[in-house]
């Protein structure tokens, strides 16, 4: 998320949140829907005590919450299949429901169903994306399909405290252990980025499903080998790459393709910030850098907006070493586009204290801004504007004098706050799709071919910008 000092509306969001749901909407600090979702029911019910969520106003319900065009993302996700429980009236309220987690499970033992049955899993590493991303989802409300029976960490301390944070979980020293454990429905591989091809490789190879970080791998042909090798052990590939399913790109991507804003000329995309670094991830021998470690994000949306068509390619690039202690890129500039598409112009940079945007996208007749947590929107309706003819000679007011072009457009503008992050929603969303991949053979939200197009553009970039190596 970019950087920057906060309006001073945004200041009160730094005051301690208060005990309860109730207290933060009385001291006016908290939209009351936002913090009422995940508390307890007694809570709930000051705010939403005679409110029935059923499978016919459930698509309503999703629409206010999360906006026209991203809820029809989320209702692809999540599809209302209680309809049995809204027939015979056996819907909960919401307060009655609890938890947000919980509350399908009621519905279904209401209606006399099976509870989901959790998968059994193992983490590889416990560093900052396994502990503090897949491991936050995993001791969360919102996970409910995957139970963490298996931790493997080379550091003594970080498996001592595995066993705390997944109550019942053996820890290993070793993947390799894995292979004579019975019952593992999934690996997560969260090892460092040089070892994503080898160890994943090797779980696909002893016939285990596997969801491996980003970067996939180092180049396009170990990606390919990879999606090959998981077809040949008939297991399943997914690889995280949970910001194609975040609300800012989902917004971002929906007016894109609406044609609200005309024909897009450009769009900027922009991870950002100042910033030191001299961890492993500086270094070049273990994948390091921008373009390798936050390049995944950007790039993936760039190909996204671009429709991951065939024909893309990078027209212009470059790789510098700025501020980083190690001898990876900490700036990195990429231009791809593609026949009849817009020009995506994307920045990674340590250098840059004032980025104020993740995303912008210009068109012919108007523009969206968007952070993580928010947008803006302009546009005009060509019908409300009248047309302007090209005039072959100077131009001249109503007293003949010479003038410029000047009109004042009708302008439509919109803003608004996005529910949820690449962090937290779309997590949640990315792992119940690979439950479903894995239970009922749901496509993939996010399939490992287009991942491999994204690497496919870092190795570009890295052959284009050849840096020195010093480690």
């Amino acid at each position: 998320m970019s950087p920057g000092t906060p309006e001073e509306s945004d200041l009160r969001w730094r005051e301690p949140v208060p005990k309860t749901p109730w207290e933060a909407y009385e001291k006016g600090i908290h939209n009351e829907e936002a913090r009422l979702h995940g508390f307890n029911r007694y809570e709930s019910a000051p705010f939403l005590l005679f409110d029935r969520t059923t499978a016919a106003n459930y698509p309503d319900r999703v629409r206010a919450w999360f906006g026209a065009d991203a809820a029809e993302k989320v209702l692809e996700l999540y599809p209302a299949t209680d309809s049995a429980a809204a027939a015979d009236g056996t819907a909960l309220t919401a307060a009655e429901a609890g938890p947000v987690s919980k509350r399908k499970d009621k519905l279904k033992r209401r209606a006399g169903q099976s509870i989901v049955k959790r998968l059994d899993l193992a983490i590889i590493g416990q560093g900052r994306s396994g502990k503090n991303i897949h491991g936050a989802f995993y001791r969360s409300d919102a996970n409910r399909s995957f139970n963490v029976r298996y931790v493997v960490d080379a550091d003594a301390v970080s498996r001592e405290r595995a066993k705390e944070l997944y109550p019942g979980c053996e820890t290993l020293a070793d993947y390799r252990l894995l292979f004579e454990k019975k019952g593992i429905d999934l690996v997560v591989n969260a090892s460092y980025s040089d070892m994503h091809y080898s160890v994943t490789k090797d779980l696909l190879r002893h016939g285990l499903n596997v969801l491996v970080e980003k970067p996939f791998a180092r180049n396009r042909w170990e990606c390919e080998d990879l999606i090959r090798t998981a077809g040949e052990n008939g297991v399943l590939l997914a690889v995280f790459q949970q910001t194609f399913l975040a609300p800012f790109y989902l917004k971002a991507k929906s007016v894109a393709d609406s044609g609200l804003l005309g024909r897009i000329e450009q769009i900027n995309i922009r991870y950002s910030g100042y910033a030191r670094r001299w961890d492993w991830q500086t270094t070049q021998k273990r994948m390091g850098g921008s373009t390798y470690n936050t390049g995944p994000h950007p790039i993936g949306l760039a190909l996204g907006f671009l429709d991951f068509d065939p024909l893309a390619k990078v027209v212009y690039s470059r790789l510098d070493t700025a501020i980083t202690s190690g001898d990876a890129e900490d700036y990195s500039k990429i231009l791809i586009t593609a026949p009849g598409k817009p020009l995506v112009d994307i920045e990674m940079s340590a250098v840059d204290p004032y980025s104020t945007h993740n995303l912008q996208i210009t068109g012919t007749r108007g523009a969206l801004r968007a952070t993580p947590a928010k947008y803006e929107l302009k546009y005009w309706v060509e019908d409300e504007n009248p047309p302007r003819p090209v005039v072959h000679e100077t131009l001249r007011n109503a007293d003949h004098e010479p003038v410029y072009c000047g009109e004042k457009l009708i302008w439509h503008e919109e803003s608004g706050e996005f529910t949820g992050t690449a962090f937290t929603t779309a997590v949640y969303s990315f792992y119940d799709n690979l439950y479903r991949a894995l239970t009922e053979k749901a496509p993939l939200a996010v399939p490992p071919e287009k991942v491999a197009d994204i690497i496919g553009v870092i190795e570009k970039v890295h052959a284009d910008n050849p840096l020195p190596v010093r480690f």
